[in-house]
């Protein structure tokens, strides 16, 4: 029970009760009370709000980044993290070759020459020809994709569609197949030009060697396994170029981003 002294009066009423009246220095000390409370309590609303605007920094600060820089190709150690692979494994005659640029040191070049010629002295019953193609070491890279809906791709290319691929986990044959489960979306580069072309993830479409599935299945962005670059000799439509000869696609680099919408 809180008091305040002061001096006893009697009152003049006929019930002659007391009267209390504080003293001045009893009302100094309470003033000083109140004010040090005031005080206190605006200090604890400061430091309430500085410690919401603290965690709500921390927050962003844990949040995935708008962008994130997945490959660059400028040095040997950029490009040796990918595999270049042609029809060559099965009798055919196309190369292809992914080193930094001689004249670009932000980027690398993949490039050789499609064919649709067949060694006739390869030893194999099943030959193809026609294609080539780079894609990320096995078993090097595995990539959380899910904060993001869109890759970007920085590149220059010669007028030919090529084929970008996304790896996930097997979900179609067994493990010793699991390479060839690839989403797949169509990567078009514009002849001597750099640009930075963007492809929706939701525009990959599962494929199994090539072929697009008819399948109900969603592609587990939180596990991509790899990524790829390929061409062909028949991709594209009638405005790009197309059929055996030489090809050259020069890249800076690859990004996931999250896009504005």
């Amino acid at each position: 029970m809180m008091t305040v002294e002061g001096e006893v009066t009697k009152c003049s009423d006929a019930r002659n009760q007391l009267l209390v009246r504080p003293s001045l220095e009893a009302q100094s000390r309470a003033e000083r009370s109140l004010r040090a409370w005031l005080a206190f309590m605006k200090c604890c609303v400061v430091i309430e709000v500085e410690q919401v605007g603290a965690f709500a920094w921390n927050l962003q600060d844990l949040s995935p980044p708008a962008e994130q820089v997945l490959f660059k190709f400028a040095t040997t150690k950029d490009v040796s993290q990918w595999d270049v692979y042609s029809d060559a494994v099965y009798g055919g005659l196309s190369t292809a070759t992914l080193k930094p640029s001689e004249n670009n040191g932000e980027a690398g070049v993949f490039s050789g020459t499609l064919s649709i010629e067949l060694d006739d002295r390869a030893p194999l019953r099943l030959k193809k020809s026609g294609f080539t193609g780079m894609r990320t070491a096995e078993e090097k890279h595995n990539l959380d994709l899910e904060p993001y809906d869109t890759l970007a791709f920085k590149v220059k290319g010669d007028g030919r569609v090529y084929i970008s691929s996304l790896r996930t986990e097997n979900w179609v044959m067994g493990p010793v197949d699991a390479k060839f489960n690839q989403w797949q979306a169509f990567l078009f580069a514009p002849k001597d030009e750099w640009c930075t072309v963007k492809i929706p993830l939701n525009r990959f479409l599962p494929t199994w060697r090539g072929k697009i599935l008819n399948v109900n299945h969603e592609m587990n962005l939180a596990r991509i396994t790899g990524l790829g670059i390929s061409t062909t000799v028949e991709v594209g439509p009638e405005e790009a170029v197309t059929g055996p000869g030489e090809f050259r696609l020069e890249l800076e680099w690859i990004k996931a981003i999250k896009s504005e919408s």
